[in-house]
């Protein structure tokens, strides 16, 4: 499970500041929360909340949504 470390002021692209969730990800590397989805560099995935996601071979498994569905960028969430 990821450390939860801090919250952190960043600046979204239309130049709103807003508080992201700084994590330590399992493989030891810090992470930024700043999208729905969180890739770490080791390949491990977060939400906004910073917690683990299963595998991507099992998204959409549930409800029928393919990878391109999950993945979208949304301008929201930056």
């Amino acid at each position: 499970m990821a450390q939860k470390l801090e919250k952190v002021e960043w600046v979204r692209k239309d130049g709103r500041k807003v508080e992201r969730l700084e994590i330590r990800c399992d493989c030891g590397e810090s992470l930024l929360c700043t999208g729905f989805t969180n890739t770490c560099e080791c390949g491990l995935d977060y939400d906004m909340d910073g917690n683990k996601l299963a595998d991507r071979s099992q998204w959409g498994e549930e409800t029928g949504e393919s990878i391109n569905d999950i993945l979208r960028i949304d301008a929201d969430w930056d």
